[in-house]
């Protein structure tokens, strides 16, 4: 089975390196790439890719209200949140409006095909920090 990948990114040439990245792997293909969020919201409805990897800074609509926009269509497409932001309210923020995943830029070359195929197969990726932090915050009872 291949995974149908939609790149958005509002960098040509992060684009291209994703697109470069992806096509070395047997199970992936890149079936359209997006420069703003309202084309990925666009293109995600017209071409109903598997996986969106979606960067979380882009004009027009920025990569969390693109992914509001996907979820209120209820496009079955999962979204992977690709970016520069390491801080932990963010990354809550991604996963709070329907992300299924959230790879650091910094990280792609090594984690994003490992991302892509877990959110396809129903899992979630998300950086280990954020996990921790997640479960830090949480009270569990005694």
């Amino acid at each position: 089975m291949i995974i149908q990948v939609l790149i958005a990114d509002d960098h040509q040439y992060v684009r291209r390196g994703l697109r470069r990245l992806l096509q070395n792997t047997e199970d992936m293909q890149v079936v359209g790439e997006a420069s703003n969020g309202e084309e990925a919201v666009e293109l995600t409805e017209k071409l109903r890719p598997d996986v969106v990897v979606m960067d979380i800074s882009m004009p027009k609509l920025d990569g969390i209200q693109a992914l509001k926009r996907i979820r209120k269509q209820k496009i079955p497409t999962r979204v992977i949140i690709l970016s520069m932001h390491t801080e932990i309210d963010i990354m809550r923020t991604a996963m709070q409006q329907g992300a299924h995943g959230y790879v650091l830029k910094r990280m792609a070359a090594q984690e994003l095909t490992t991302a892509i195929r877990a959110v396809w197969r129903g899992d979630t990726y998300f950086p280990s920090k954020f996990l921790i932090s997640l479960i830090d915050q949480t009270k569990i009872p005694k």
